[in-house]
């Protein structure tokens, strides 16, 4: 991978993240990270969950489960919005 430095804003979502998993209790077990498609997300992960000394969740070659961070993106907005930005809209008929 190359190597990049976290813009400030992104280095504002990591210190965000490090200092939401310091002090996280019972009811704040989630932390949510927003963004249009291409901004940036699994970067700032990558640097927090490195910073933190964390792994993500993953499967092992032989189908075991190997512990660590529990990710989920919602791929349809991200779909949508780089739909709607590769193609012009048709014109509204009615």
């Amino acid at each position: 991978m190359t190597e990049c430095t976290p813009s400030a804003t992104q280095a504002a979502a990591i210190r965000e993240i490090k200092e939401w998993f310091e002090t996280r209790t019972e009811e704040q077990q989630v932390f949510r990270l927003f963004g249009y498609a291409g901004s940036g997300k699994t970067t700032v992960l990558k640097f927090a969950l490195d910073e933190l000394g964390l792994s993500p969740h993953r499967s092992a070659k032989d189908g075991r489960c190997v512990p660590g961070v529990v990710t989920a993106t919602f791929t349809g907005k991200a779909a949508l919005v780089l739909t709607r930005r590769a193609r012009p809209r048709a014109p509204f008929t009615a």
